[in-house]
């Protein structure tokens, strides 16, 4: 096995480590528990199920592949997708196939912009149906945030993130504003990783909705989804990316956006967008639809 997957001796025992974890036996009880459940029950239905890759289903897909199952598979893409993650990428192709390893009959796809990642990606475009979003089905009842002055101080929204790296930053950009009165400044943590951070100027809340009407200005990591319900709240998005990074940001090359790589970088920012807003100069700009939205789901009705 070494030898068959090049396997060196600084990798070897990384690679066994990873192997023989929990999450190992947690797909062998997966795989009987699909084994059994096909056994004993003959579905007779389309089977829809949410789209990641996970190792499951590839389990599930592979029953349905060796039951002969007559009716079709799709596999639903429900949140944004961002362009490196490897859990939406194809690698199976007509030369070369991997035992065991199958692709529902259709993909179901969200957004225009998300289809074109995955035919990126390796998926055939006559395999993927593009749907309305259902988790996100009223991102249009969302209200504009509307131009207005600002007479005092600029409000500031930090989100932190589950990466306590990022957070880390974070702190340590909000302490170098603490003395800075022309900001008023919000912080809304990660509910897995709360933050030990106190000062005069800034406000800890648990509901984005007990201050958004307020927010001109937010700032976010670059891998959090979160950055495309703020884009379609119309607010300011700075988003940090540091340095010697990649930008993962699930809103990477489907829109402009500003980013800051460190606390010199933020602070320019923050200081031209609030002099636009003193001036108010600030616009709200018409902006590109990323989910397929319709209450009455006419793409849904056609594939069901």
């Amino acid at each position: 096995l070494k030898k068959k997957i090049n396997l060196t001796s600084e990798n070897f025992f990384i690679f066994f480590e990873e192997f023989l974890s929990f999450n190992s036996f947690r797909n062998i009880l997966f795989f009987f528990q699909f084994e059994k459940f096909f056994i004993n029950h003959k579905i007779e239905s389309d089977i829809f199920f949410c789209f990641e890759n996970q190792p499951w289903e590839k389990i599930l897909l592979y029953f349905i592949k060796k039951n002969k199952y007559i009716k079709k598979s799709y596999g639903v893409v429900h949140s944004p997708v961002r362009f490196w993650d490897f859990r939406f990428i194809n690698f199976t192709n007509n030369k070369k196939t991997i035992l065991g390893y199958f692709n529902p009959d259709k993909i179901l796809v969200i957004s225009t912009f998300i289809k074109k990642i995955l035919v990126n990606n390796g998926f055939n475009k006559n395999q993927l149906i593009k749907v309305e979003t259902l988790r996100y089905g009223n991102l249009n009842k969302i209200q504009k945030k509307k131009n207005h002055v600002i007479s005092n101080k600029l409000n500031i929204l930090f989100l932190s993130d589950y990466d306590d790296h990022l957070n880390n930053y974070f702190i340590e950009f909000i302490n170098e504003l603490k003395f800075n009165k022309k900001y008023s400044l919000s912080l809304k943590c990660h509910p897995l990783r709360p933050l030990n951070v106190s000062q005069k100027n800034l406000r800890i809340i648990n509901n984005i909705k007990d201050v958004e009407d307020n927010i001109d200005v937010v700032i976010v990591g670059n891998k959090t989804a979160a950055a495309v319900d703020f884009y379609y709240k119309n607010l300011n998005l700075f988003i940090f990316v540091e340095s010697d990074d990649l930008d993962y940001s699930p809103l990477y090359k489907f829109t402009n956006y500003s980013t800051f790589s460190g606390i010199g970088d933020l602070k320019k920012i923050l200081n031209t967008s609030y002099l636009n807003f003193k001036d108010n100069t600030q616009s709200s700009k018409i902006r590109k639809k990323y989910f397929i939205v319709d209450k009455k789901l006419p793409r849904w009705n056609k594939v069901i």
